[in-house]
């Protein structure tokens, strides 16, 4: 052993099936508020119509507001896993998970060399002094 050699590598795939676990539940929920809204539009007309009450309307809001939410949640949690996990990045819009699973071969060598003769950003290495 000499001064520069790779002694371990830390394998990062853990991490990014996390990141890739919340952001598909990111995709999952915004797709969820999307119905949600389309919800409330179609109440909102049928009070307008006098064909349901203020509190069916009401009610559709409540649940627009919580699917907000809990779409607020999932982008904190994809930008912390992002930002302490394997640095893929954060923030997430619609589509949010395509292409970032470890299947999708980005980073899954983690700890190994690629293509371009550097190791994976998704590594840590330990080297000899």
């Amino acid at each position: 052993m000499k001064a520069g050699d790779v002694l371990f590598t830390l394998d990062a795939r853990t991490d990014q099936v996390n990141i890739a676990r919340a952001k598909a539940q990111l995709a999952k929920d915004m797709a969820a508020l999307a119905d949600a809204q389309r919800q409330l539009a179609r109440s909102r007309e049928l009070l307008a119509q006098n064909f349901i009450s203020q509190g069916a309307v009401d009610t559709n809001q409540t649940l627009v507001e919580s699917q907000q939410a809990v779409v607020d949640a999932d982008r904190a949690s994809v930008e912390a896993r992002g930002a302490s996990g394997a640095g893929s990045g954060a923030g997430a819009g619609a589509g949010a998970g395509a292409g970032s699973s470890p299947a999708s071969g980005a980073g899954s060598s983690a700890g190994f060399e690629t293509g371009s003769g550097s190791r994976s950003a998704a590594s840590a290495a330990a080297v000899a002094p």
